[in-house]
């Protein structure tokens, strides 16, 4: 007998089986898709966000830049940095 005989008349006998397999497998991919994209967004903060920051830390402290950056353009950079992070971890929980 052929396979996809035998998976189609299995099927057809216990069809309720089978939708359950695939709604779950359906629901592990989606999770999974989650997790990768949450995975992603943390990566792109450290990577990007935090490297900024240090960079205008730098300046602040040595008065550097085209710009001279305060101590209030910190504390604005990191709000928005840190609303990212609770973002975030929002997602995980």
């Amino acid at each position: 007998m052929k396979l996809g005989k035998l998976i189609f008349e299995t099927m057809q006998k216990a069809p309720g089986i089978y939708l359950v397999e695939i709604q779950n497998i359906c629901h592990i991919l989606v999770v999974h898709g989650e997790i990768r994209t949450t995975a992603c967004q943390a990566r792109l903060i450290i990577a990007e966000r935090f490297h900024q920051f240090s960079g205008l830390i730098s300046q602040c402290e040595n008065k550097t830049g085209e710009k001279p950056v305060l101590e209030e353009d910190l504390d604005g950079f990191w709000d928005m940095i840190y609303f990212q992070v609770r973002f975030i971890c929002n997602l995980l929980a």
